[in-house]
């Protein structure tokens, strides 16, 4: 769902191609092989897809926790606080 949400702001935002980094390798399997997917997320990747249609061109990276620091810490604060928003700018 963070994929299809950042994908939708992304194409609301800025038409420009865009590169979308996930920690977990499930989500970036079937987002680059959507035909695999045959689980109860398989709506929430196809809207995710159809969102990243809008954009000129996406590709999806899969990278290691270490990596994605920032947004991990972000994340997880926003589940202890039960609060998100989406800063612009």
């Amino acid at each position: 769902m963070a994929a299809r949400e950042g994908l939708a702001l992304a194409a609301d935002w800025a038409p420009y191609p865009a590169i979308v980094e996930s920690d977990c390798a499930a989500v970036i399997k079937y987002l680059v092989h959507p035909s695999t997917q045959r689980s109860s997320s398989m709506f929430i990747i196809r809207d995710a897809l159809e969102e990243a249609g809008k954009l000129p061109g996406t590709e999806f990276r899969h990278v290691g926790r270490e990596q994605n620091g920032v947004a991990h810490e972000l994340a997880q604060m926003a589940k202890r606080l039960r609060h998100c928003a989406v800063w612009r700018e």
